[in-house]
């Protein structure tokens, strides 16, 4: 099962396990979520290779020009969990680790500090090592950030595919890689026109 579908599947187990600690929404609140965006930049040299929404799961990815969706070696994916209002980002992050663990032989993830409170959001951040995934002979680096909105849970990934590695031991992704993106992923910010906290003369798509 390849990456793409297996965290899929993930997010949609999390989502239907956390339905049941959430508040019912009317009818207005599931279709109204346009108010609430993610003020994204895609990075120099990077293109949009695919994209798809479901009612409760909005997916993007990219990935550096010259990189095919079948055969690449980095990728940025933007994940929207639609109408999940102020979820706790630690409960949805530590259950997101656990399900990742699940695809490989060996696995570690280790928590970063870049602050639990973003513009009003509470926010969180991971970076996950899969040395040998149970299916094929790579593994993976990971940088993941998780935001709560208002009204969705808003997930950043950055990844990298790796040979085989020793989780305890050196990333096979070197500083000055992770530093860069998990600023990059830092920079990121949601806003909501109805909050009053979006750029002024923002137009939402």
């Amino acid at each position: 099962m390849n990456l793409r579908i297996r965290f899929y599947i993930t997010l949609l187990v999390l989502l239907k396990a956390m339905a049941i600690a959430q508040p019912a929404l009317s009818q207005s609140d599931r279709n109204d979520t346009n108010g609430e965006q993610l003020l994204f930049i895609l990075p120099e040299g990077w293109k949009e290779e695919f994209k798809d929404r479901t009612e409760s799961l909005s997916t993007t990815e990219y990935i550096p020009e010259g990189q095919t969706e079948t055969d690449w070696e980095e990728m940025l994916t933007i994940q929207i969990l639609l109408n999940k209002p102020s979820t706790d980002p630690v409960k949805m992050m530590s259950g997101i680790t656990k399900y990742l663990s699940q695809d490989c032989r060996a696995f570690d993830y280790r928590p970063i500090d870049i602050g639990g409170i973003d513009n009003n959001y509470p926010s969180m951040a991971i970076l996950a090592l899969c040395g040998q995934k149970k299916e094929g002979d790579s593994g993976y680096v990971s940088l993941l950030r998780g935001i709560s909105g208002k009204k969705n849970f808003f997930l950043l990934q950055k990844t990298w595919k790796t040979k085989l590695f020793d989780t305890q031991k050196k990333s096979p992704i070197n500083l000055e890689q992770r530093k860069f993106w998990l600023g990059y992923l830092s920079y990121l910010r949601i806003c909501n026109n109805e909050q009053g906290d979006c750029p002024k003369n923002l137009k939402l798509d």
